[in-house]
């Protein structure tokens, strides 16, 4: 006879483990890979794709890679997995805004680390994101305004990241 303590034991495990492993055949997962062999390119298009109703938990398997994302999660039982801790990186730029000029036909862009920043853009709109930046460094940025009659030298701004957490 077994004693009343393994019969209870027994009778847990036998009705506990049916509803473990069916939770664990709803985990949804889905790869995220910036080469395009997985089902989503970009880490926020596969978070956008999750109901926000979602009750069954969801795993990103996210491909080594460079990943240049700001990220807006607003959903719960979600897990953002990377494939390598060294390799899987996520990482974004500054959006840089500005008022333009009401004659304005183009903008001439300046940033850079230099004091001189170089020219990176001539464009008409009024934003721009830059690539992602280096940890404690001094960048500078200037917008030119371009009319019809002439080109309009911005006054230089400046800001520096923070360090490597």
């Amino acid at each position: 006879m077994v004693p009343f303590c393994k019969r209870w034991i027994l009778i847990s495990l036998s009705a506990i483990l049916p509803v473990a492993s069916s939770w664990a055949q709803e985990i949804k997962s889905f790869v995220v890979d910036a080469k395009g062999e997985g089902q989503f390119q970009t880490i926020q298009k596969a978070i956008d794709s999750v109901s926000p109703d979602s009750v069954h938990p969801v795993r990103l398997l996210i491909r080594k890679g460079t990943y240049n994302e700001k990220l807006f999660i607003a959903k719960s039982h979600l897990a953002l997995v990377g494939e390598d801790r060294d390799s899987t990186r996520i990482v974004f730029g500054v959006l840089l805004r500005w008022i333009g000029g009401s004659d304005a036909k183009n903008y001439m862009l300046y940033f850079g680390d230099e004091k001189n920043p170089p020219l990176v853009k001539t464009q008409q709109g009024r934003s721009y994101t830059t690539n992602p930046l280096k940890p404690s460094t001094r960048y500078h940025w200037r917008v030119d305004v371009v009319t019809d009659q002439e080109t309009v030298r911005g006054e230089q701004w400046s800001f520096v990241t923070a360090e490597r957490p």
